[in-house]
């Protein structure tokens, strides 16, 4: 590739010699002319010679692994061996996304000898859930008068999917996010009548069956009196944690994305309510994929979500009143669902039908605001201040939209992402009581 300066002063050494030919200046048009095939021989020289010596190195990447967790640094080998006759230069860099964080040799400036083999290490730390690639491994070089640089592609991608944290998943780790604090180890879900477990007695009625007559009370009273036994039998509730999985949440900054901080969250939750005795499950929605994972009493469907988010990233738009929809045909009534979104894709503001919101079925929607996924250091900078006042703003939107999906009947809720989980862990215990 000629850089633009290589094409000026071609095009002005051009000029001269035409104008010396118009004004006769024969020593101007030999200096031009001279000029002029210098810097050709040094521009097609180079291409030739360095390009062919460059395309004689092979390099190979091998990674240790290809499936790995977030954070988690993983070694990367970079094997350079030049087949070639002539000793070659060149800069090379593995190409690696702002999600990786990357450390070592993966690139530098290097001179191989004939038939000889070389050998770099670096290591790299994915900072986000989902499906990357790491490279391809780029060679370049410049020529002497840094008129052109040369640039060949020498390894090609390679694939590696990224599941979250387990530093992140608080209660596969330890005991803070005890059932104490947010679930008490109590099922508040009970029904009274034919059951399993005793829940007191009652003055017996004529509609009731006479094999719960507790004879053992008859006549303690007045004599007549008769009595009949209260049952209760537990309720598990299944719980299900519906993401917005579009490019509206492939927001944030560094390691706080939004996406992967749902997902942290729903599993964090989702291992809570486990301890509980309940099930759980996940849907992944946008208008490019719906994924189901059907609520399971185990760590299955955990395990399921872990392994279906290092395999897809976010993509497509998300649509509230789809959402509603796609619940509505695939969860069964008697499920807890919690739509996490921050309404961030072009259309979400889409009032959704009434006929949506599926009656028997308690779905809460929490819509998180973007404040915490953008770093302000200081509100001195006037950007920042913008910012500031357009993040007020969208505050405002997402509330007078949470209100009028409150009027339709569905609970929904802003939130900031540092409130999320307890706020998710509240609305679970409350759906314990009411069932």
């Amino acid at each position: 590739m000629i850089k633009k300066q290589a094409y000026g002063l071609l095009a002005a050494f051009s000029a001269a010699v035409y104008e010396g030919l118009f004004l006769g200046y024969t020593y101007l048009v030999l200096f031009s002319i001279a000029l002029l095939m210098a810097l050709w021989a040094d521009i097609v020289g180079f291409h030739l010679n360095q390009g062919k010596k460059m395309k004689g190195v092979t390099i190979t990447r091998a990674l240790r692994e290809t499936y790995g967790r977030k954070n988690q640094w993983v070694p990367v080998k970079l094997v350079m061996q030049n087949n070639g006759k002539k000793s070659v230069a060149f800069n090379y860099f593995d190409t690696l996304s702002d999600v990786f964080g990357a450390r070592g040799d993966y690139r530098g400036y290097v001179v191989i000898s004939p038939g000889e083999t070389l050998t770099f290490n670096y290591e790299i730390s994915p900072q986000a859930v989902g499906k990357y690639y790491v490279g391809p491994v780029n060679m370049y070089s410049e020529d002497p008068l840094r008129l052109s640089v040369l640039n060949y592609v020498a390894e090609r991608a390679t694939e590696i999917r990224v599941a979250p944290s387990p530093s992140d998943i608080y209660s596969a780790r330890t005991d803070r996010m005890s059932n104490v604090r947010f679930t008490e180890g109590l099922h508040k879900s009970r029904s009274v009548g034919q059951g399993y477990n005793f829940y007191g007695i009652r003055p017996y009625i004529d509609s009731d069956d006479l094999r719960h007559v507790s004879w053992s009370r008859y006549g303690l009273v007045n004599g007549e009196d008769i009595y009949v036994k209260q049952m209760e039998e537990e309720r598990q509730l299944d719980v299900y944690f519906a993401i917005d999985y579009s490019l509206g949440t492939n927001f944030g900054y560094n390691a706080r994305r939004m996406y992967d901080r749902f997902i942290i969250n729903s599993i964090n939750a989702g291992y809570s309510i486990l301890r509980n005795h309940d099930g759980v499950g996940f849907l992944l929605l946008s208008s490019e994929f719906s994924e189901l994972i059907k609520a399971s009493r185990s760590q299955v469907s955990i395990n399921a979500l872990e392994r279906l988010v290092s395999e897809i990233r976010p993509a497509g738009d998300f649509d509230l009143h789809q959402a509603l929809g796609i619940v509505r045909d695939t969860v069964k009534k008697s499920s807890l669902v919690i739509i996490l979104t921050p309404l961030s894709s072009e259309g979400a503001f889409r009032i959704p039908r009434v006929s949506m919101i599926q009656k028997g079925k308690q779905i809460t929607v929490f819509i998180v605001e973007p404040s915490e996924f953008i770093k302000m250091e200081t509100l001195e900078d006037p950007y920042n201040r913008i910012m500031a006042e357009t993040l007020k703003r969208r505050e405002i939107e997402l509330k007078s939209y949470a209100s009028m999906i409150r009027s339709l009947g569905t609970p929904s809720y802003v939130v900031r992402e540092s409130h999320l989980f307890a706020r998710m862990m509240m609305e679970y215990q409350y759906g314990k009581i009411v069932r």
